[in-house]
């Protein structure tokens, strides 16, 4: 018994360290977009939804912040109708 709690607190601290540090988030969407996530889903290695929306966010997000590292996200959305 006593050894095998010390096997399960082992495991679990590297799990805890293996995975990245997650914030959980809701988002709203637009229908089309989440058209796309599940296209890209299909064809990715990614397990979830999730997964693949972050990689993307942040992938993009760097792009964005290197090309134009003073970018004004709210500035540039100011102006924008959206629909839905």
């Amino acid at each position: 018994m006593f050894l095998y709690k010390i096997v399960q607190v082992t495991v679990n601290k590297r799990k805890k360290s293996d995975m990245a540090t997650t914030t959980q988030a809701h988002f709203r969407l637009r229908n089309t977009t989440m058209d796309k996530l599940r296209l890209a889903l299909d064809t990715s290695a990614h397990r979830s939804m999730a997964a693949l929306a972050d990689d993307i966010l942040d992938r993009a997000l760097d792009k964005m912040l290197t090309d134009k590292p003073d970018f004004d996200a709210a500035g540039a959305l100011r102006g924008i109708r959206r629909d839905g």
